[in-house]
């Protein structure tokens, strides 16, 4: 089924409260990499900012939990499971020998409302173990399941776990006919535990509008071009707030995680309003009042900031009636929707500086990561693997070509000269790079990989001596990383 595409008005939002909340986001600095906005159904604002598009998917972050818990929600509408079924019995041979009283307690809601009863997560180690189930319940329970909330993604991987023991299949197969198939969302795809359990916590990658749809089944209650395809009690108790988030071990006191949570979802300010909640801010807002759904991939850093201004901008913008058109004010929203773009390295062209370093090869000097590695930025997952051997630079007319020799092969990024970005694709994920000289010796690159929420600042700095590179991540929180490579012999 095709979206619709209408005019803001049309579903009584007005265009200008849509500019004003792209006005406060840029204001604020909020990173956005897609917007769509529905109403009654349809599309009536969208956007992408470039290098990211609609044509990609993006990675979810815990947006990925609602879809899991909704495999949930399938599976006990088929009687394949029930809530209250005790993790003990679901895998009793990965439990301890004399399980305590809170773990024999422990259940699959208490997975799906973050409140199983673990004080902290399992820890890295432990979660890239193909044991990691057995990790998670010889964890400590110190508290009784449905008691303490704590956000816990293994627990949310748990739930695919479970799943893959009582039906034999992963979290997407599963979905796929009962979901994603009739929603028209395609290609999805989740990363895997190290035991092949999909990561259902957080490794899906989807597009804003796969995001949508997924959101508008929410909103019309499991109802999907006149089909029920799962059952409305799933609705009120998923998007409920099952469990106070106000407590003395959850440290996120941000205002929006304050309301309460549902199974896999939170709980909004506004009354009524509530989200699929994915890190840097991957949103899916369901309106029900309202009638619509916005969808947002972005990469703040506050993310609750950004909630606020959509509560202050798009929520008070939208009317019971249909408005009048306002040509002046719908030009300019399509104006700017068009015209979405993250900044882009641009500069004068360096034709000495290009001329001295550009054909040379400087060989690592050290260890360095891989050219994925060192351009992905934070939130590439799983992290670039190969180590760096070699790297030169070569300048074309429009165009550069950073060329990274590593152990297992050549890989060439390209890098816009024109203000634009440049796409590659590098170990089957899609890159864009804009470069530009930002002094005699120095040469900068802009790289995304806009499957991801983020991406890298190269800086790179010629001598007699070899190259000294710096990178830092596009998000400020990350830091700065220092290699040096030397004249290859």
């Amino acid at each position: 089924m095709q979206l619709e595409r209408v005019s803001p008005e049309s579903v009584g939002i007005s265009s200008r409260a849509i500019l004003e909340f792209l006005r406060r986001a840029r204001e604020a600095c909020v990173e956005m990499h897609g917007l769509m906005v529905l109403r009654h159904g349809k599309v009536c604002a969208e956007g992408w900012w470039a290098p990211y598009g609609p044509q990609y998917k993006h990675s979810m972050f815990s947006f990925s939990k609602t879809l899991t818990a909704t495999a949930i929600g399938f599976a006990e509408q088929e009687g394949l499971l029930s809530l209250e079924e005790k993790l003990v019995d679901i895998f009793p041979d990965l439990c301890p020998e004399d399980p305590s009283e809170n773990l024999r307690k422990a259940d699959i809601y208490s997975l799906l409302t973050m409140s199983c009863g673990h004080e902290n997560e399992i820890s890295a180690q432990e979660d890239a173990s193909p044991d990691w189930i057995s990790a998670f319940l010889h964890h400590d329970f110190p508290y009784a399941p449905g008691t303490m909330f704590q956000y816990n993604t293994p627990g949310t991987n748990m739930l695919a776990a479970i799943l893959r023991r009582k039906t034999g299949m992963a979290l997407t197969e599963f979905l796929e006919p009962r979901l994603l198939a009739p929603l028209g969302i395609e290609n999805a795809r989740c990363l895997r535990l190290a035991d092949g359990v999909e990561r259902g916590g957080a490794g899906y990658f989807l597009s804003t509008e796969d995001m949508a749809r997924f959101a508008q089944f929410y909103l019309q209650r499991g109802v999907w071009e006149g089909k029920r395809l799962l059952r409305e009690s799933w609705f009120d108790r998923a998007s409920a707030a099952q469990i106070a988030t106000v407590n003395p071990i959850f440290t996120n006191h941000d205002s929006n995680w304050r309301l309460g949570y549902g199974f896999q979802m939170w709980r909004c300010i506004p009354e009524g309003v509530y989200r699929m909640d994915g890190a840097f801010g991957q949103f899916g807002v369901i309106f029900p009042e309202q009638d619509a759904v916005v969808a947002i991939n972005s990469a703040s850093v506050y993310p609750d900031d950004l909630l606020n201004i959509l509560w202050d901008t798009i929520l008070p913008g939208m009317q019971d009636e249909p408005l009048p058109e306002n040509a002046q004010d719908a030009a300019a929203l399509a104006r700017t929707l068009q015209g979405l773009s993250l900044p882009a390295a641009w500069g004068v062209r360096s034709r000495a500086g290009e001329s001295a370093y550009g054909g040379r090869t400087y060989a690592a000097k050290g260890e360095i990561p891989g050219l994925v590695g060192l351009i992905g930025g934070m939130g590439l997952w799983p992290a670039g693997a190969g180590a760096l051997r070699g790297l030169s630079l070569a300048f074309g007319e429009r165009e550069a070509l950073l060329t990274a020799t590593e152990a297992e092969g050549t890989k060439v990024l390209r890098i816009s000269l024109t203000g634009a970005y440049a796409r590659s694709e590098l170990d089957g994920q899609p890159y864009a790079a804009s470069g530009a000289w930002r002094g005699a010796d120095v040469f900068e690159i802009e790289a995304r990989c806009v499957e991801f929420v983020s991406g890298s600042t190269l800086r790179l700095r010629f001598a007699p001596e070899g190259l000294l590179l710096s990178v830092t991540s596009a998000l400020p929180n990350a830091g700065e990383a220092r290699y040096a490579l030397v004249p290859a012999r």
